[in-house]
């Protein structure tokens, strides 16, 4: 149970006491939407729970409070989380309206308390599996409790008028009840996407109040759109250097050193001290799920500005694949960057929005878009890559977060789903992919093309006890069985990188001085202990 920590007699209110938030004008007021996935079911899951406030209200009815002030703010996460599963209580929200300076320190005080009241539930494991586990649905179920604290905003239309004199609806910015909110520019953007998706349910939910979670508009919102304004530089050498601006529910390259050391090195030492490089004419770079797009960018300027002769005139043909919609955007952007610094030298460029899973599709159509572009008289280097999760699973264990997720609020970040890799899911696909390319060159006798694979892996799953294998024994047995075989592995170790990689954790957390402000869970300690010899391989594949 959450104890209070105060001896203030209001904190003794109840339920009858506080005041519910008022059927403003009849709005509904729906989530803010911060991933492309899902959008529907969750604006619809959300928008069914909504009942009139006069009318008699269903078991699973969303109850909505108002609080102003810290006394009534605590009563009701006392009231609510002290039954969290309670069926009465599981979809109630809280509305906060007041200082921005007051909402942090109401959200900082939270976070404590709840990371304090989780931490309570911990029971002694045998298993480091069991306890990383634990730790992973015990950060969901902070995430739900906590994300039903927030705010509302409501996003303000602008006109602009055409040249023929007609008013075009635009959106302009998210108004909200908190003084001296800081104007976040991602935050716009998320209320927009929001906005439009509902408006496809109901034309009527344009006018809607957006329910913004203070823990995702602090925890994540706010620093990203630093990272959005800022960017983060990769390293090509000493004075060279690409710049990458990720977009918010898109995975960043927060390590850059695995870039700017461990990919650089696999590309010097692999491809630029090989004879075959010199001689293609045409390279496709392949970036399966290309997220920010930094590794083919990187791949490709590294190639084209120190690994081929100055008097080459290769073609460049890259192919950026993701399933997520915001990465393909993402993507463009930087690659728009990239061309406005460096100029657009032989190179094309295509975007897929692709769920490679569907291996058969996936493999036909990636496939066809390089033969699209191939010369059968030059000589060809498809080059395959792939940042895949690090962490693989099984399929119980998938199922049962899978569970827990679904019982909990749909205030969460689908990104989040993408962190593990289902039984080596990803990592079999991509593999069959460079299958697949080898086996179309062998079947036409193409000599003139040549296939590679280069895949970023960690061994911090099997260093954690959720893979039986370690990952570089899992990858040379899985390309065996396909006719494929590790070419070269390029490593980096965590002590390598231990104080660049605190560069950048400090840097984050500059930018979000909030996010050490939660408890450390009982096992964390012993969590990065083991993740202390991590080791992430950059992996070179061809054919056997």
């Amino acid at each position: 149970m959450i104890q209070n920590h105060t001896n203030s007699p209001h904190h003794h209110l109840t339920l009858q006491q506080l005041q519910e938030f008022p059927n403003i004008e009849n709005k509904k007021i729906i989530p803010l939407l911060i991933s492309p996935f899902q959008t529907d079911r969750i604006l619809h899951e959300h928008l069914s729970q909504q009942q009139p406030i006069v009318s008699e209200r269903s078991e699973h009815s969303k109850r909505i409070w108002l609080a102003h002030d810290q006394t009534k703010v605590h009563t009701l996460i006392n009231l609510m989380f002290n039954q969290p599963l309670n069926s009465d209580t599981k979809s109630n929200i809280i509305v906060f309206e007041g200082t921005y300076h007051n909402m942090l320190e109401l959200y900082q005080s939270l976070k404590r308390r709840l990371s304090g009241y989780l931490n309570l539930k911990h029971e002694k494991k045998k298993s480091l599996k069991e306890k990383y586990l634990e730790s992973h649905l015990s950060k969901l179920e902070f995430t739900d409790m906590i994300s039903r604290f927030g705010i509302l905003g409501r996003v303000e239309l602008d006109h602009d008028k055409k040249e023929n004199g007609e008013y075009s609806k635009s959106y302009s910015f998210i108004q909200t009840k908190v003084k001296r909110l800081p104007k976040l520019e991602t935050l716009n953007r998320l209320a927009q996407f929001t906005i439009e998706k509902a408006e496809k349910i109901d034309p009527l939910l344009n006018g809607a109040y957006i329910f913004i979670p203070i823990h995702s508009l602090l925890s994540s919102i706010k620093s990203m759109d630093q990272w959005e304004k800022n960017g983060i530089q990769i390293s090509l050498s000493e004075k060279d250097f690409i710049d990458i601006y990720p977009q918010f529910g898109v995975y960043s390259p927060t390590r850059r050193e695995i870039f700017s050391t461990l990919i650089r090195n696999a590309c010097e030492e692999f491809l630029k001290n090989s004879q075959m490089l010199k001689q293609m004419n045409n390279i496709n770079i392949i970036d399966i799920g290309c997220g920010t797009g930094v590794f083919g960018l990187f791949v490709s300027r590294y190639l084209s500005t120190y690994c081929l002769p100055q008097s080459s005139t290769a073609t460049f043909n890259l192919q950026f694949i993701d399933i997520n919609e915001w990465a393909i955007e993402c993507t463009k952007e930087n690659v728009n960057i990239y061309f406005n610094k460096f100029g657009n030298h032989n190179e094309r460029v295509d975007f897929t929005l692709l769920d490679i899973s569907n291996r058969e599709i996936a493999q036909q159509e990636i496939l066809s878009k390089v033969e699209s572009k191939k010369d059968n008289t030059l000589q060809n280097l498809n080059l395959l890559l792939c940042n895949p999760p690090w962490i693989s699973i099984s399929k119980q264990d998938s199922q049962f977060i899978q569970q827990k997720r679904e019982s909990l609020n749909t205030f969460k970040n689908v990104i989040d789903l993408s962190i593990f890799d289902i039984e080596h899911e990803f990592l079999d696909n991509f593999l069959h992919l460079i299958q697949q390319f080898v086996s179309s060159s062998s079947s036409k006798h193409d000599n003139r093309s040549q296939t590679y694979g280069m895949i970023l892996i960690s061994n911090v799953g099997h260093l954690l006890g959720l893979e039986e294998h370690p990952i570089l024994e899992t990858v040379e047995n899985k390309c065996l069985q396909i006719g494929l075989k590790i070419v070269r592995v390029f490593t980096l170790r965590r002590d390598m990188d231990s104080q660049k990689h605190s560069l950048s954790v400090r840097e984050f957390l500059v930018n979000n001085p909030l996010a050490s402000k939660r408890k450390k869970s009982p096992h964390h300690d012993e969590i990065q202990q083991a993740k202390e010899n991590e080791e992430v391989y950059c992996v070179v594949i061809g054919k056997s």
